[in-house]
């Protein structure tokens, strides 16, 4: 199976995804990339998310400050970048706390990848219901603002920075 890669495509002010296969050292040729900008630029979005559309137009930090009075704008444009692509999907764009194997994809690419957390796996899914728990006011949980309150909670916005 082919590599995967994901780019990042500005728009005039708009930032566009695309996920390309082929060798990650190649460049895109003029018409590869030519035929995605097209792609982007005609077809409407089938999400009808809030989370929908380009990352740079949903107000992320309007997500978090329901919990946290001032938040770090570097680290939620870098969760942003970490989510990248997921953000397109409505599913993606959020974390289903009710599912436990959302719970866990949570606690081992973002906790144990992501933050380098080495915690036993009991402490981490402790964590992840802790904030399940802080946000369950909200019926559709923002994974930015679940991600950005879980590295707040363990000290490593700056990763993000």
């Amino acid at each position: 199976m082919p590599e995967l890669r994901t780019l990042e495509i500005v728009i005039g002010n708009k930032s566009e995804w695309a996920i390309v296969s082929g060798e990650p050292q190649r460049p895109l040729t003029e018409e590869e990339a030519r035929k995605i900008v097209q792609q982007l630029t005609e077809r409407p979005y089938e999400d009808e998310s809030p989370h929908a559309g380009t990352n740079m137009t949903h107000d992320w930090s309007k997500d978090i400050k329901k919990y946290v009075a001032n938040p770090d704008e570097a680290a939620i444009k870098g969760i942003v970048r970490h989510c990248g692509i997921a953000l397109k999907s409505k599913n993606a764009s959020f974390v289903a706390c009710t599912e436990k194997p959302e719970r866990d994809r949570v606690r081992d690419s973002f906790l144990k990848k992501k933050l380098a957390l080495s915690e036993s796996d009991a402490e981490l899914d402790k964590a992840v219901i802790d904030i399940c728990q802080k946000m369950h006011a909200e019926r559709d949980k923002s994974r930015v603002a679940f991600y950005y309150l879980l590295a707040e909670k363990y000290g490593k916005l700056a990763a993000f920075h």
